[in-house]
């Protein structure tokens, strides 16, 4: 099996802006940041201050390369078993009843977690897999080109869109119960 290259390409560059999206919100309120790493109360106070200052830099690295053809294997593995440990961490806090806590995806607006949230954030780990399926060689067109940008383009945005939803969801949910 093979991938055009098109798919690879938009695909790539839709994880970069992910991760460099997620890298510069935390880095913009790194207080808020931390509080939310903490709030998970998986790792010993000592440790959430270094793991806040470094998770939005290794973001970034990954971010830089997915747009590098050398080192895309390794951001597709690095990126998927980055969120499979996001997954885990709201996993555990939601077994123990935590649904309350931010998740710290992003520090534009608060979001409690979920099993959506979970749901959500495991597709995504396996779509990083997908750059790993070997690509047909041939030259992209100009055509070709504008089709990976406008693919781009839309998933972005449709991904921007995403939390809001299930945020959304959970809000009409709680109203629903009460």
């Amino acid at each position: 099996m093979v991938v055009d290259p098109v798919i690879s390409w938009a695909l790539s560059l839709c994880l970069a802006a992910y991760w460099c999206t997620a890298a510069l919100s935390k880095l913009r309120e790194p207080q808020r940041f931390m509080q939310a790493i903490a709030a998970y109360r998986l790792l010993p106070q000592s440790v959430v201050r270094p793991a806040a200052a470094l998770l939005p830099l290794f973001e970034l690295l990954l971010a830089i390369f997915w747009l590098l053809a050398p080192v895309r294997d390794i951001a597709a593995l690095a990126s998927a078993a980055l969120l499979l440990l996001f997954a885990v961490a709201i996993a555990i806090n939601l077994a123990r009843g935590r649904s309350h806590i931010d998740c710290g995806c992003s520090m534009k607006r608060k979001q409690s977690i979920s099993w959506w949230l979970v749901l959500r954030i495991a597709v995504l780990a396996l779509l990083c897999l997908g750059p790993l399926i070997p690509v047909t060689e041939r030259n992209l067109s100009a055509p070709d080109v504008l089709v990976t940008l406008l693919v781009t383009g839309f998933t972005c945005i449709t991904c921007l869109l995403v939390p809001m939803i299930i945020t959304n969801m959970n809000n009409l949910t709680r109203g629903l119960r009460l």
